[in-house]
């Protein structure tokens, strides 16, 4: 099983962000062998181009997009080694925009890496709209996958844009029980949710 995770300013470290999960996954599934490529996509204004994440003897490419746009604002922190890492701040507008512009800017790289990785899953470790159900059109057979860490309903329109954001998924890991059944009450198929304590089960 190949996978491709698509987020927003992912590091190879430890942060006081919320990667830090994505990190510790990330080695438990080289660490365990449940998978046999990883390829990292961050939208991530800082750093090189291609980095790497050590695991043993894995290597984890990460490709760091350039933001197509800079409508948010820019943050950034030093983790407890002082390495420093980016953050942007959010906004449902800017940031729906901004995703869905920077995956359609980045698609030959995007389509090359599926190709060349031979990538059966992509799991977004952040929202990026309904671009998602755009990448499942271009890759039908790829199995979409997204694990949403909690509901913030932040404009009176929220519950309609996590709709249709999560209609084309093939799968949703939601990080409690509670957010499970919102997603099922907005009309998304109980067989599609899965608690995110699960998520191996995805391989």
């Amino acid at each position: 099983m190949n996978i491709m995770f698509i987020g927003i300013a992912y590091s190879p470290f430890y942060t006081a962000g919320d990667k830090n999960f994505f990190v510790q996954l990330l080695t438990e599934l080289i660490k365990k062998e449940k998978v046999n490529k990883i390829v990292v996509i961050s939208i991530n204004d800082l750093g090189e181009r291609v980095s790497v994440q050590q695991i043993g003897n894995y290597r984890i490419m990460i490709y760091n997009l350039k933001r197509s746009l800079h409508i948010n604002y820019k943050k950034f922190f030093h983790d407890i080694n002082n390495n420093l890492y980016y953050r942007h701040h959010h906004g449902i507008f800017q940031e729906t925009i901004e995703r869905s512009l920077c995956i359609l800017n980045n698609l030959n790289l995007i389509k090359f890496l599926v190709q060349k990785e031979q990538i059966n899953i992509i799991h977004f470790m952040d929202n990026f709209g309904p671009i998602m159900g755009f990448l499942k059109k271009l890759f039908p057979k790829i199995k979409l996958t997204y694990s949403p860490p909690f509901y913030n309903k932040r404009v009176f329109f929220y519950d309609l844009y996590l709709k249709y954001s999560f209609k084309d998924l093939d799968k949703i890991f939601p990080f409690t029980d509670s957010y499970k059944n919102i997603l099922i009450s907005l009309g998304i198929p109980e067989k599609k949710t899965n608690k995110n304590t699960m998520w191996h089960q995805i391989i």
